[in-house]
């Protein structure tokens, strides 16, 4: 029912960013071509951040664990359809990896309500899982179009489920796998999430000390650094430099780890939690709500919360200092409510669920503001879910231009004309 739902508000149309587009681009090429290389007679174009490499061929400049995570809908697709290559980029079918991103997150919600069982009761956490998927920017951006951050708030709850499976039944193979597949994905996804891979493994190391453990410590780390090798490999293959930044101009996207100063670093901190005009806080006020909880918990009674949910709240800050610091707290425009805050809420659920859960059940105040900004959150990337926050003018801009192709390229065979120079600017 959630994959329905997620899927019927998705976002398969023309008026997409360009982040979402080249993703599903990149996916459809290799789901269909067999090559992580767009076809030969696209031309590169910011319009999908196609980016020319050594060899004169075209790939897309996204990380590679985003940008073929909905190839095999696409291989599905065509092994069913058979459809020929189009003549024009923009006439690529945008639903394989719009029904792909709709299920990823669908999929995380699965795996959060099976974590959060480890912590509270069935009912508690069904309650947060479903408005993790629903009540937060999961629904209203991740599930909107192919965007890194379903995959990665998939395969952060897989690890974190992993390593709590590990943990009440020892390092079983299962846990062990799961931890370490999460793990190398998600660098290869996103790759300065290693910083939450190496806090949870230094957490278990420390703190838990059963012999058991450590092999999903070993796991996480070995995971992630099997991912950094396999993203520079891919970089080294596709773009001729060995590095884990894909097609990125690396010093552009990073230059602010060494540049940004330390008040400006909390200044964008604190614009990415609560600040105008896209913090989080401001389109989830249930976890503003939560964070009265946990303060109370740990002012009262620290043995209440589970050290290990306050060490996935630790990482996730961690990974969102290093994000901010590095581009700052926006992350863009054109799109609904936070965006590359969202992996830190995802981390933070485990916390958040377990505090507001033990406080709601002393006070029945407590419980009703908890309730609604619940509501609220559900309705507000409801909203966000239907209305993308992409102006009518940007929409009508990019329906003229999917007409326009269509009428001048939607005729031809792949292979019939140059597409080098793109017609009318497109």
């Amino acid at each position: 029912m959630a994959a329905l739902v997620l899927g019927l508000t998705s976002n398969p149309g023309p008026a997409q960013v360009n982040d979402t587009r080249a993703a599903a681009y990149a996916s459809w090429s290799l789901g269909t071509q067999g090559s992580t290389a767009l076809p030969e007679p696209w031309p590169a174009s910011r319009n999908y951040w196609g980016v020319e490499a050594p060899d004169g061929r075209v790939h897309v400049n996204r990380f590679p664990g985003v940008a073929f995570w909905a190839t095999p809908t696409y291989a599905l697709v065509d092994r069913v359809t058979s459809d020929t290559a189009p003549a024009h980029p923009f006439l690529i079918d945008l639903r394989p990896a719009a029904w792909t991103a709709a299920v990823t997150v669908a999929l995380a919600g699965l795996v959060a309500y099976s974590l959060l069982r480890q912590v509270v009761g069935r009912g508690v956490a069904g309650i947060a899982a479903g408005t993790l998927v629903f009540g937060t920017g999961l629904w209203s951006l991740a599930a909107d179009a192919l965007w890194p951050h379903g995959p990665s708030a998939l395969l952060l709850l897989v690890a974190l489920w992993g390593w709590q499976r590990g943990a009440q039944n020892g390092a079983t193979p299962v846990a062990a796998a799961a931890v370490g597949v999460a793990a190398f994905g998600v660098v290869l996804v996103r790759p300065h999430l290693v910083v939450v891979l190496v806090v949870l493994a230094g957490y278990i190391v420390r703190r838990e000390r059963e012999r058991d453990r450590w092999p999903i410590a070993a796991t996480l780390v070995g995971g992630g650094a099997a991912g950094l090798l396999a993203l520079s490999a891919y970089t080294a293959v596709t773009f001729g430099r060995f590095t884990p930044t894909a097609g990125y101009d690396a010093g552009a996207h990073l230059g602010g780890l060494a540049d940004r100063s330390v008040v400006r670093t909390v200044l964008d901190l604190g614009l990415a939690i609560g600040g105008l005009p896209r913090g989080l806080l401001l389109f989830t006020p249930v976890a503003a709500v939560a964070i009265v909880a946990v303060v109370v918990a740990l002012v009262t009674d620290r043995q209440e919360l589970p050290g290990w949910t306050v060490a996935s709240a630790v990482a996730g800050l961690i990974y969102l200092v290093v994000q901010v610091r590095a581009v700052g707290p926006y992350g863009g425009r054109d799109f609904f409510g936070p965006r590359t805050s969202l992996e830190t809420l995802v981390l933070a659920a485990p916390l958040l669920t377990v505090a507001a859960s033990q406080l709601a059940a002393r006070s029945r105040v407590y419980l009703a503001v908890l309730a609604v900004a619940a509501v609220a959150s559900v309705a507000i990337n409801a909203y966000g879910a239907i209305a993308r926050s992409i102006s009518p003018a940007e929409v009508e801009r990019w329906e003229r231009i999917a007409v326009t192709v269509e009428r001048d390229f939607g005729h031809l065979d792949l292979g019939d004309v140059d597409l080098r120079e793109p017609a009318d600017g497109n």
